[in-house]
């Protein structure tokens, strides 16, 4: 048997409950894109071998599935495309469940998504990477009770097909591993109500409606409101706004709706209301930058991740 997956990246748009308050803490928001994506092939071994990309990573992986399920698994994985990782496109976890799902469904084992992502400790504070890998689309990550795991349930929404980000971040900075991130979350001050209370509010009374009325203008102002009082509340531990404000102003001077950064960047999206607008921003925001960055369009993805399966 040989198995193929194939999973996107996606854009971390925001934390909503980082006070706790009513017991609940983390939630957040985010969207699938169509690239840069992960491409797992796994075929059936009597031995267990590891080949392609990151072979040290897709090897703990692995490790982690056969302690938590008390089980050898074995077969031949290859990762042929990787999501760059740690610029906050959510490669750990897309390259995390896409191994897991190639490994296991050649193994004989069908587990869900949510119980892949329970057994390798992904989604603790955000399940928008579990979610878009299951289901694409614009999703809205619910605050999970404290001490209650990883479980949570998300708010689903397809993202019109006509909409598009920009997306930019610099190849010589890299946003903070899965221990760095526990270390810098530890130093986070509590987040006051009135701020947790803004972004619900912002999201639910105007971010929400604008999408589904699909009103690209109101829809970007959200986002960018949405990120200063998250990038406020996280100035303390990532030294300002946002870590790279030049790339965000001059995706603004080209014309973008919203913009903001995803999860602890270093990348940094602009929202447009058409495909030909973001790949003419791009563009223009690539000349401005210079080398050293990477910027491209992309359009939002509405289904999760493509799984092959073949003899």
């Amino acid at each position: 048997m040989i198995v193929e997956v194939k999973a996107s990246a996606r854009l971390h748009l925001g934390l909503t409950e980082l006070g706790g308050h009513f017991g609940r803490v983390y939630g957040g928001l985010g969207v699938a894109i169509s690239q840069p994506t992960t491409h797992v092939v796994a075929e059936t071994s009597d031995t267990l071998e590891v080949e392609g990309l990151e072979k040290p990573y897709v090897g703990r992986v692995v490790s982690k599935l056969e302690e938590k399920l008390n089980r050898r698994l074995f077969g031949k994985v290859k990762v042929v495309e990787s999501i760059p990782a740690h610029v906050g496109l959510g490669s750990r976890t897309q390259l995390s469940l896409s191994v897991a799902t190639a490994v296991c469904r050649i193994n004989g084992l069908d587990l869900s998504v949510k119980q892949l992502a329970e057994a390798l400790g992904r989604g603790g504070i955000s399940g928008v990477g579990t979610a878009v890998f299951e289901r694409g689309g614009f999703v809205v990550d619910m605050p999970k009770k404290i001490g209650g795991g990883t479980a949570s349930s998300a708010l689903r929404i397809d993202f019109p097909e006509d909409w598009a980000f920009t997306v930019a971040y610099n190849t010589r900075e890299q946003g903070p591993s899965d221990e760095q991130e526990t270390y810098l979350f530890s130093r986070l001050p509590r987040m006051d109500e009135n701020r947790c209370a803004a972004i619900a509010h912002i999201l639910i009374a105007k971010l929400l409606p604008a999408l589904t009325e699909k009103d690209a203008h109101e829809f970007g102002e959200s986002l960018t409101e949405i990120q200063k009082h998250v990038g406020g509340h996280f100035s303390s531990v990532q030294g300002g706004l946002f870590r790279d404000p030049e790339a965000l102003e001059a995706l603004a001077e080209r014309g973008a709706l919203g913009v903001g950064q995803s999860s602890w960047g270093p990348a940094v999206y602009g929202f447009f209301a058409s495909y030909r607008d973001a790949l003419d921003a791009a563009k223009l925001v690539g000349e401005k930058l210079g080398g050293g960055w990477t910027v491209f369009a992309t359009k939002a993805k509405n289904t999760g991740a493509e799984i092959l399966v073949a003899p």
